[in-house]
């Protein structure tokens, strides 16, 4: 393995610059979806499962052994 790479850097990474400007995007739609939950267990309710959307293959960088 090269020397100061892990096997997490060498197989992937997020991208996370591109996660934060999502995140910038849809604050707007996900206040909207809070102001609509009525307690907290409906906000946590509403966001379940959201979290997916900014671990998936859109934030994906390849790194040397999955760019082969």
């Amino acid at each position: 393995m090269l020397r100061g790479l892990d096997e997490t850097r060498a197989l992937y990474e997020w991208s996370y610059g591109k996660q934060m400007l999502y995140t910038q995007l849809v604050a707007e739609k996900v206040g909207e979806l809070l102001r609509e939950a009525g307690d907290l267990k409906s906000a946590l309710s509403a966001l379940k499962g959201q979290a997916d959307e900014f671990f998936s293959r859109d934030f994906l960088l390849a790194r040397p052994l999955l760019s082969c």
